[in-house]
């Protein structure tokens, strides 16, 4: 599923076939959730204005891309990860905390070029890196110890 240069309220589990890959680039999206879902192809979102993203329990098995965006919400990244290949998080501006709780990376995951206004809980000692966490040119702190 590709979408493009759309302005989205509200894009769930509903509308999403997690059986093939899935693009968004250049598009408004008020809610973004892909809370509960195990995606078996990947996921590229690019270029983007995000109100909410949600992404509690979500499993990137085949990859995540999420570059040149703009996020304005908090952030509770918590189970998920789960990739089989590399999430790439790169370019983004991140208004609020983002948060990485319990979250299992099997694979590569490359955190690059962001801004973190509020940081982000990536370099503590609640997740599991069994592959490469390359981390840098961020803005922001990344060790944040917080979970609010």
């Amino acid at each position: 599923m590709i979408i493009k240069a759309k302005t989205i309220s509200q894009f769930n589990s509903d509308f999403i076939n997690k059986n093939e890959e899935l693009i968004i680039q250049n598009s408004f999206i008020d809610l973004l959730d892909f809370s509960n879902v195990e995606f078996k192809y990947n996921v590229k979102i690019c270029q983007c204005i995000i109100g909410e993203l949600k992404l509690n329990a979500t499993w990137f098995i085949e990859g995540f891309e999420l570059v040149n965006c703009i996020i304005q919400n908090q952030i509770q990244f918590e189970m998920g990860g789960h990739n089989k290949h590399p999430i790439t998080i790169e370019n983004n501006i991140f208004m609020n905390l983002f948060v990485f709780f319990d979250c299992w990376f099997m694979s590569d995951i490359y955190v690059n070029h962001n801004v973190f206004l509020k940081g982000c809980t990536l370099k503590n000692s609640y997740n599991t890196f069994d592959s490469v966490l390359d981390c840098f040119g961020n803005i922001g702190d990344m060790g944040v110890m917080r979970m609010d």
